[in-house]
């Protein structure tokens, strides 16, 4: 398995997600997403962006792992991503809306445990 292929692999199961998941968040096919994390299949630099976009990062953490700086996201976080990743764009837009509006709840936006990814 290769670097980037183990680092999407990694990233990809950290935010709860299966290759069909990425797939369709993406636009590159299961078939491409299973060769590229098992090694077999070397990614073009788009099909690495929007693989790299499908998942919230950069590029450069699934080439390098993110040693730079991990990002943090909680196991509740990541449920949200896969869960808001079939709205259409109307959806996503009143999503960002409402979770705004909660932001401004001192209650609501206490910090929890987290997960590295």
């Amino acid at each position: 398995m290769s670097g980037f292929g183990r680092n999407l692999s990694a990233r990809r199961e950290a935010l709860h997600l299966t290759q069909e998941d990425l797939a369709k968040r993406s636009g590159v096919t299961q078939q491409a997403i299973s060769l590229i994390e098992a090694g077999k299949r070397s990614p073009t630099e788009t099909t690495m962006d929007l693989l790299a976009e499908a998942l919230g990062c950069g590029t450069s953490d699934l080439v390098d792992g993110g040693k730079k700086e991990k990002q943090l996201l909680t196991h509740k976080q990541a449920h949200l991503l896969k869960e808001a990743s079939v709205l259409n764009d109307e959806g996503i837009d009143r999503l960002i809306l409402l979770i705004s509006s909660l932001k401004c709840d001192p209650k609501l936006t206490e910090k929890s445990e987290n997960l590295a990814i």
